[in-house]
C-alpha cells in the first residue's frame, strides 16, 4: 500500500514556496492540518495520511475553510463496488441513498479511532427532490460525517444543469486534476453527489480521464461500477508532524 501511495503521488506539482516555508521548520516543531491545504500553502503536493483499515491511505487537503474546517478528499478510489442508489422516483436523490448510508455506517468505521474523534460532522448542500422533479435550483442542508463532492465543488461546467451545491474549489483548475486511482494505479470514474435533473436516476459524475459528465445512477459516463471518493471534514488546528517516508507527506501527530 504505501508503494502505491507513493506512486500515486509522483505526478503531484508542489510550489517552491511552500516548500521552503515547511522545510524551514524542524521535523519535530508542530504543524496543523491548515497550513498544508492547498488554498493556504499554494502546492498541491503535500498530503496527509490517514490511518485506514490499519494501512496509511493519502489524503488532499483541498481547503482550511469548507465551513470554518479543513475539508479532506481521499487522493485514490476506494476499491469496493458501491452502487449509488436502488433506481426509483428519486434514485439521485442524496441523502439516505445507499452510497450515503455505506459512507457513514461502514466507511466511517474503516478509519481509525482517533481520526473519528477529529472528523466534524458537517453540513453539507444537496440538491432537494423539488429540483429533481422540476429542473429548478433548489437545494436543502443535511449534516454529515462523510460525504461525496459535489459537480460544483469540481468546478464542473455542465451549461444545462443548474449546480448550486457548493462553492468550487480552487484544486479543480483542470479535468488532470480530476483524475483518480484504485489501488492498482488504474484510473476509473467516481461518482459526485449531485443529481443530473433528467428522469430521477441520473447523477453527474467524473470519467477516468477527468471529465465531468452524466449517466445512470449506477454508471457515470458509460461505465459500469463508478467508484467512490470519501470526503469529510476536521478542525484547521489539528496537529500534524512530518512523515519519514517523504518531505510532501504529514501524519496526524502522536
Amino acid at each position: 500500500m504505501i508503494s502505491a501511495m507513493f506512486l500515486l503521488l509522483c505526478g503531484c506539482g508542489e510550489d517552491s514556496r511552500g516548500s521552503e516555508e515547511l522545510s524551514d521548520r524542524s521535523i519535530d516543531q508542530p504543524l496543523t492540518v491548515g497550513e498544508i491545504a492547498v488554498d493556504n500553502c499554494n502546492s498541491q503536493g503535500y498530503r496527509i495520511c490517514i490511518e485506514e483499515n490499519g494501512d496509511l491511505v493519502p489524503f488532499i487537503v483541498l481547503t482550511s475553510n469548507y465551513n470554518g474546517y479543513c475539508l479532506l478528499l481521499r487522493e485514490g478510489l476506494l476499491d469496493d463496488i458501491v452502487f449509488y442508489n436502488v433506481p426509483g422516483e428519486y434514485g439521485s436523490y442524496y441523502c439516505g441513498s445507499n452510497v450515503d448510508r455505506f459512507l457513514n455506517e461502514d466507511y466511517y468505521f474503516r478509519l481509525s479511532e482517533k481520526m473519528q474523534r477529529l472528523i466534524v460532522t458537517t453540513e453539507v448542500e444537496i440538491t432537494t427532490k423539488n429540483a429533481i422533479d422540476t429542473h429548478a435550483d433548489d437545494v436543502e442542508t443535511m449534516m454529515r460525517n462523510i460525504f461525496l463532492l459535489s459537480a460544483n465543488e469540481v468546478n464542473a461546467s455542465l451549461s444545462r444543469l443548474a449546480l448550486k451545491e457548493g462553492e468550487p474549489l480552487s484544486y479543480f483548475e483542470n479535468n488532470e486534476r480530476r483524475i483518480a486511482a484504485f489501488r492498482n494505479l488504474e484510473t476509473g470514474p467516481w461518482m459526485l453527489r449531485t443529481p443530473a435533473l433528467r428522469d430521477g436516476n441520473t447523477i453527474v459524475g467524473v470519467a477516468d480521464n477527468g471529465m465531468v459528465g452524466i449517466g445512470g445512477i449506477n454508471t457515470i459516463a458509460g461505465y459500469s461500477d463508478s467508484a467512490v471518493r470519501p470526503a469529510f471534514c476536521i478542525p484547521i488546528e489539528t496537529p500534524i508532524m512530518q512523515s519519514d517516508h517523504a518531505e510532501n507527506i504529514f501524519v496526524l501527530k502522536n
